[in-house]
């Protein structure tokens, strides 16, 4: 019992933590900043819709095609693990391009917020 009291506060308050940390800045750091609330919201949540939805039903079904083995839910998760991989890896880097111009265009001063410019700027 207290191993599994041990494995859920690191599971949760740990790795969590290590995961859910940079995953917002990369999700964000995929939309141009007109769509960025709106486009980080709408992948995460429906993420968690399809995610978490559907992953307790088809490892259900796994363990009880599987006999009541945990093999092929074990199998599933490598593969998932793999398309992730590839996923991330097929992904573009974002952290030198201009979050003003997203795709190369000039940038129209009249669509942003006052001061920004000046801000921007600024040395440290």
């Amino acid at each position: 019992m207290w191993s599994f009291a041990l494995a859920m506060i690191l599971g949760n308050g740990i790795v969590q933590g290590l995961l859910y940390g940079p995953i917002g800045a990369f999700v964000a750091e995929q939309f141009p900043g007109k769509v960025r609330y709106t486009g980080a919201s709408l992948a995460y949540q429906g993420a968690s819709v399809v995610g978490a939805g559907f992953t307790p039903m088809i490892a259900a079904g796994l363990m009880i095609v599987a006999g009541g083995s945990a093999v092929l839910v074990g199998a599933f998760w490598a593969g998932m693990l793999v398309i992730c991989t590839i996923a991330v890896l097929l992904t573009k880097e974002s952290s030198r391009r201009d979050l003003l111009r997203p795709h190369g265009r000039r940038h129209d001063p009249s669509t942003t917020p006052t001061g920004f410019h000046r801000a921007a700027n600024r040395g440290p």
